[in-house]
């Protein structure tokens, strides 16, 4: 038996070697809950086509762009860096992580709504491209800036009540066709709009 399968009694040989093929094995601890804690960043390989293990925290960022999962589950609630499942198959943020420290990235995927999205963005949110109607769900707080470019947003109208909270750092950019924007004029904590290119 080698020590680090006596110092990790909970790891299964089929976790280790999970955990070795992504570089983390000497990273990563188990939780009181059996979820994995990660000291580092987390890169999934690109032929991946779920998050095999439950996560519940990572220090650095979580990477699973350019993959083919199909969802978030498993994915950790927290994560000190960014995160980035952007350009993958995902129709739902169901399962995405609460807090992030860096970027949150779901672009390029097939979300049709923000539900699910973590609550707290340290740097940018970036939903474009993808087929979400409404900014329902939305972080109530982002650090830098909100891009919902190339989206099927069409209109703003009462987004001063469902996001009278709103605070964003950098600039929300928004798509051409958007109308009924004037309830932006409301909230306090957006100060710059950019509509269209």
């Amino acid at each position: 038996m080698k020590l680090f399968e006596v110092t990790n009694p909970k790891m299964t040989p089929e976790l280790i070697e999970y955990l070795t093929s992504l570089h983390l094995l000497h990273k990563t601890t188990i939780s009181p809950s059996g979820k994995l804690i990660v000291d580092g960043d987390v890169t999934l390989l690109h032929t991946t086509t779920s998050i095999r293990f439950s996560f519940e925290s990572v220090g650095g960022d979580f990477n699973c762009a350019s993959t083919n999962i199909t969802s978030l589950e498993h994915a950790p609630q927290t994560v000190g860096g960014g995160f980035f499942c952007n350009n993958t198959k995902i129709t739902s943020l169901a399962g995405a992580p609460q807090s992030v420290g860096g970027d949150f990235n779901c672009a390029l995927t097939d979300i049709t709504s923000l539900e699910g999205a973590p609550q707290t963005v340290g740097g940018g949110f970036f939903c474009a491209i993808t087929d979400i109607t409404s900014l329902e769900g939305a972080p109530q707080t982002v650090g830098g800036s909100v891009n919902c470019t190339n989206t099927k947003i069409t209109s703003l109208k009462g987004i001063h009540k469902t996001h009278r909270n709103w605070k964003i750092g950098g600039v929300l950019y928004l798509p051409p066709a958007c109308a009924d924007i004037v309830g932006l004029t409301l909230i306090e904590g957006i100060k710059h709009i950019r509509i269209g290119n």
